[in-house]
């Protein structure tokens, strides 16, 4: 399964199919769902960004899965990266697709957005939340409402992230250096370790896309299973070493 991170032509439609298809099948959700999502999507693709995070799954038969991390949204605020069109044909659903895009997210948000991520869903939607839970979020407010047509219990989900955590972090960049690759923005290891943010810092535009694309994924492979800033780090330097970097 190859994983754009671009829209390719008919991707927006094939993506709004996959979210009106489904919903209606399962949840009875509508034109007014199915119109909503086409016209929030063509929106962001229209002023998507270089920081934004854009991931397409496609197989043979088509767009496969979906998932977009929008830095931009002006509705986030102080909650960082928006999860939005975050989903999986059924074709795909147990493949592991869906952990795939949203380790990158994850990435993607640890080295952008301090990790501070934010969703909204509804109550009902029990895997979904399980994948959620697992990769840091927790749900923040619930309430009945009508937002996409249909009355649910609407929730929003939200993941304060890794790298508002200056000791996670110096970890981190350490554990990047000890498995030896050079610092991402040309800095010594103590300026690095010293930073506030060195993964926020060590993604920057003159950073080579090959480098950034590693780096990310590092992050990934290290902070996936991190759910909290408080949470003890499982990881070591040297077990560092050992985690793929392509």
């Amino acid at each position: 399964m190859d994983i754009s991170e671009e829209f390719a032509p008919g991707a927006l439609g094939e993506i709004v199919t996959l979210h009106s298809r489904f919903y209606a099948a399962q949840w009875g959700f509508g034109l007014f769902f199915e119109t909503k999502v086409a016209r929030e999507i063509a929106e962001f693709a229209d002023r998507v960004a270089q920081n934004d995070l854009v991931l397409i799954a496609k197989d043979k038969e088509g767009v496969a899965a979906s998932l977009i991390l929008d830095l931009n949204d002006p509705m986030s605020g102080d909650r960082g990266a928006h999860l939005r069109w975050f989903i999986c044909a059924d074709r795909c659903r147990g493949t592991g697709i869906g952990r795939k895009l949203m380790n990158r997210a994850v990435a993607h948000a640890e080295a952008n957005s301090a990790g501070r991520m934010w969703l909204t869903t509804f109550n009902g939607l029990k895997p979904a939340r399980h994948l959620y839970e697992e990769f840091g979020f927790s749900l923040a407010l619930e309430q009945e409402g009508e937002a996409w047509g249909t009355r649910v219990r609407e929730q929003e989900f939200r993941r304060s992230g890794t790298a508002s955590d200056p000791l996670l972090t110096g970890r981190i960049a350490e554990a990047w250096l000890a498995a030896g690759h050079r610092s991402p923005h040309r800095s010594t290891p103590e300026q690095l370790s010293s930073m506030r943010n060195p993964l926020r810092s060590g993604v920057g535009p003159d950073m080579p896309s090959l480098q950034r694309r590693r780096f990310e994924r590092f992050v990934a492979n290290l902070a996936a299973r991190i759910t909290t800033a408080n949470q003890s780090i499982w990881f070591t330097p040297g077990d560092c070493a050992k985690q793929p970097m392509a």
